[in-house]
């Protein structure tokens, strides 16, 4: 139901502002369509980005680079409990990644809106 809610707030914003874009420039369909096309392509590729942090797909590169400097912020000293302040890679996978709320709601109406205007615009 929260779903439901937030992406009907979400589909009902994008169209009242593509509405008023259009209303202000020159009062065609072309350019509703346009941005609609627009917004619905910018909330797929947040809804996808914010879906890929979720995941952890980032962190498969972040976990190197957080290696690599403590390697060198500990390069003076030879302990092995410096070493051992990292996890290894799979606890790392593990940690669990908050999760944003509105990824699936901008992920779905960003395609919704993007398949609507490729569709309304033949």
């Amino acid at each position: 139901m929260k779903l439901l809610k937030s992406l009907l707030i979400i589909l009902g914003l994008s169209t009242l502002i593509s509405i008023l874009y259009s209303l202000l420039n020159n009062k065609s369909v072309v350019d509703f369509i346009n941005s609609l096309f627009i917004i619905g392509i910018m909330l797929l590729i947040c809804g996808g980005f914010s879906f890929l942090f979720e995941k952890g797909f980032f962190k498969i590169t972040a976990y190197p680079f957080k290696k690599i400097k403590s390697f060198f912020q500990n390069k003076q000293i030879l302990d092995k409990e410096s070493q051992d302040e990292l996890p290894t890679f799979e606890e790392y996978m593990l940690q669990t990644i908050e999760q944003l709320p509105l990824t699936y709601s901008l992920f779905i109406s960003g395609l919704f809106l993007t398949i609507f205007t490729i569709i309304i615009s033949f």
